[in-house]
């Protein structure tokens, strides 16, 4: 079973829908989000589907908090980006777009996730009268309660052999994000993944030290980020340290934020 929400204006239709809960905090839970053209005439859409890291994604999933906006657990990290310009695309009568997002529950709370779909083509109006202005009903939205803990049996069980973590008895749609950074010096570089991926091999390895691509990263100072999970599964979430020390830029621990007093890294080899 799933939840869902509709919301339609002008013959374009917006439907958000998650699996059946009960949801935990730290989960890595699924959204649907599909715009569905049911005016009898071509609609204008701006963006492709789904996250990118450099582009525009014609859909918004928001999360707020009593009406405040809170963020999916996540890497966290800045990417400077070059100017690209959205252009407009078409989307055809009776024609559909569907994407799946994940997004990891920050809190136990209620938690409100809205969805969103760009039809203006203007940056900053993602959410506001730009969009609201086509769906005078609003933006289709859950309200689902969020509880404190995962359950033992919706937990990752990780094991970490070198520069390899393994699942043990990995659930489907495994996926993973990652980052890591070199440091020799004063100077660091640094490379990631950072959107869920998918980890058909149902482990992760740190492979970037021996791709020819980062020859100029031979330090042995390396910090290592990753999270792991999978749908209605905790996310795993840790900062392994490659070198005698390291000032780690942050660590989740169990999906819990630590702050940055020294002690960032999970492990150390």
């Amino acid at each position: 079973m799933r939840a869902y929400a509709v919301r339609s204006d002008h013959g374009l239709e917006l439907r958000l829908s998650i699996p059946a809960g009960p949801y935990f905090q730290t989960e890595l839970l699924p959204v649907t989000l599909t715009l569905t053209n049911r005016s009898g005439a071509p609609a204008t859409y701006y963006g492709t589907p789904g996250d990118a890291v450099c582009g525009w994604s014609m859909f918004n999933l928001a999360l707020s908090q009593e009406g405040k906006p809170i963020y999916p657990l996540a890497l966290d990290y800045f990417i400077s980006c070059p100017w690209l310009r959205v252009n407009p695309a078409r989307l055809l009568p009776g024609a559909s777009i569907s994407t799946r997002f994940l997004r990891g529950l920050p809190v136990a709370s209620r938690v409100t996730i809205t969805g969103e779909a760009d039809l203006s083509g203007d940056p900053h109006a993602m959410g506001g009268e730009g969009h609201t202005a086509r769906f005078a009903a609003g933006w289709p939205s859950l309200t689902i309660a969020v509880g404190s803990a995962v359950p033992t049996s919706r937990s990752l069980h990780i094991v970490r052999r070198g520069h390899t973590i393994y699942v043990s008895r990995a659930p489907r749609d495994l996926v993973g994000e990652y980052a890591v950074r070199y440091a020799e010096g004063q100077g660091s570089c640094a490379t990631g993944q950072f959107f869920w991926y998918p980890l058909p091999a149902e482990s992760m390895s740190d492979f970037t030290g021996r791709d020819p691509k980062y020859a100029e990263c031979s330090s042995t100072v390396e910090d290592w980020q990753v999270m792991l999970g999978a749908p209605a599964f905790g996310i795993f979430s840790a900062v392994y340290c490659f070198s005698p020390e390291s000032d780690g830029i942050f660590m989740f621990r169990h999906g819990v934020l630590q702050p940055r007093d020294g002690s960032t890294c999970a492990q150390r080899s």
